[in-house]
């Protein structure tokens, strides 16, 4: 099986966009005067679905020539950035609701316990016939990554509730698991933190007409940080735990792609 490298370098290169000749290296204030700009001639929800889906994700691929080094890693001043700034994160109480002043990275260790060796069959469930092929190809694409409750990466089940989602896939996932509080991930992408990270890079209203797509850069650049600093500073794989409310809700979130064996179709 064809796997995919962790970070989206891979997705932003492979595309031509005509006006992006090379990777961008210069610093955060060079980038922000040189930031492309997504303008619609009218409101881009009434372009349609599929039109105002692909003006987004050809114009996230565009920005991540722009935030990534030619090795795929965050450019060096955006990661000083995240690596050090404190950030208000609030989070969910039974009544009410309390706010942690941490970085993204300490706030991630301190969410996270346990690790320990794995090495267990895991099932994925996709609604999507066209998914489950390319899954099958190329493996899995952190591109598509949306639901992060558990953190950034790709969510399996041990039961045979993954059925619920669709088309089932089976594979065997192995490396170091460890334990994650429950949603802890939604904390660390809230919309106060990605528009912070949205100010800081230049995606402001005046750049882009788009909030969708306001929020979720900043969103995938935290994925794309965080996921890293699992894998490569922790040395964890994969993540357990309960993404909602019930304990039907418990899962195992694959990290690192390179965890992911022997994938086939059910």
């Amino acid at each position: 099986m064809k796997l995919n490298p962790i970070n989206y370098q891979n997705y932003a290169l492979s595309t031509n966009f005509g006006n992006i000749s090379k990777v961008a290296n210069g610093t955060i204030e060079e980038i922000r005067d040189n930031i492309p700009k997504l303008k619609f001639d009218k409101n881009p929800y009434a372009m349609g679905y599929e039109a105002l889906t692909k003006a987004r994700n050809e114009y996230i691929d565009n920005l991540y020539s722009f935030f990534f080094d030619e090795k795929g890693k965050l450019i060096p001043e955006l990661e000083r950035y995240l690596d050090n700034t404190i950030f208000d994160i609030e989070v969910p109480l039974y009544k009410g609701h309390s706010v942690v002043h941490s970085t993204i990275k300490d706030y991630i260790r301190d969410s996270i316990s346990n690790p320990r060796v794995f090495s267990d069959v895991i099932y994925h469930g996709t609604p999507s016939p066209s998914a489950i092929d390319n899954i099958l190809q190329n493996g899995f694409n952190p591109r598509f990554i949306n639901s992060t409750r558990l953190g950034p990466g790709f969510y399996f089940s041990q039961y045979g509730e993954a059925a619920n989602y669709g088309t089932v896939l089976k594979a065997l996932g192995e490396g170091i698991l460890a334990d994650a509080k429950a949603r802890f991930y939604e904390n660390v992408t809230s919309y106060p933190i990605t528009r912070k990270i949205g100010d800081y890079i230049g995606l402001t209203s005046e750049v882009c007409d788009d909030i969708t797509t306001e929020i979720e850069f900043p969103k995938k650049l935290i994925n794309e940080y965080s996921r890293n600093f699992i894998i490569e500073n922790l040395g964890i794989d994969a993540l357990s735990g309960y993404g909602g409310a019930t304990p039907r809700d418990f899962c195992l979130v694959i990290l690192n792609p390179k965890s992911i064996k022997n994938i086939e179709k059910l």
